[in-house]
């Protein structure tokens, strides 16, 4: 006896691939993000022996740069493919913390604070541009929430989750969160946007060259309502 399946439209196809790799992608990478509310004071205080105050300092590094550097770095990449842009986002914000293992003294720490940094701003803001040319113009409002959902996840589970993590071998954690912002960072290369071409600007619509006048295009008289058309002059 066979049984028909239902059919799956293509926008629900492509909404199932959003799902199973960019969304999963976002997650991965804010669980390794959110280390910094749990794993990472752990390791610069308890483990290594510095003080609150040196770890305050390090997210004040962190705050300082995306101040300083965030407009800069995103009229940068506004002009570059989002995808590869957020891939390499995702790729220095691991690379980043799976130095942290390696890291003994302040100067060390905060050079792989200023890599995941980096990160951070290179991917943050193209991220939702991203989003955008992957999603059917109808439903590009489902996409963004389900992204938006992906990051919460992350954010809520990473702190949890590498706490339970780091209980076991403290060493092989951070390079774990490396291999997991590289894998992210291939989930969001393996996924090619639609509609994206060289020389597009992300966040902004063209600008036409020249706007209608309130008398209309050149040669042709502004319409008037019910279809006259206007007096002579």
């Amino acid at each position: 006896m066979w049984v028909r399946l239902p059919k799956i439209s293509a926008a629900c196809l492509e909404l199932l691939i959003f799902c199973s790799i960019p969304a999963r992608s976002a997650t991965l990478i804010t669980f390794v993000y959110y280390q910094q509310i749990y794993a990472l004071p752990l390791r610069v205080v308890d483990h290594l022996g510095f003080s609150k105050a040196d770890f305050a300092l390090l997210l004040t590094l962190n705050g300082a740069l995306v101040v300083i550097l965030e407009l800069p770095i995103s009229s940068l990449t506004m002009h570059r493919n989002p995808r590869r842009m957020l891939a390499l986002g995702f790729l220095l914000v691991g690379v980043g913390y799976a130095l942290t293992g390696a890291a003994t003294t302040w100067p060390m720490l905060a050079g792989t604070v200023v890599i995941w940094s980096f990160g951070e701003m290179i991917g943050a803001p193209v991220s939702y541009s991203y989003v955008a040319d992957l999603a059917p113009p109808e439903i590009g409002g489902r996409y963004q929430g389900l992204f938006g959902l992906a990051w919460g996840t992350g954010a809520v589970t990473g702190p949890l989750l590498g706490g339970l993590l780091l209980q076991g071998d403290s060493m092989l954690f951070w390079p774990l969160l490396g291999v997991v912002g590289a894998l992210a960072a291939a989930m969001v290369a393996a996924v090619r946007p639609r509609r994206w071409t060289e020389g597009t600007t992300i966040g902004f619509d063209a600008i036409p060259e020249a706007m209608p006048s309130p008398e209309g295009l050149p040669g042709e008289p502004f319409p008037q309502p019910g279809g006259f058309e206007p007096p002579p002059g």
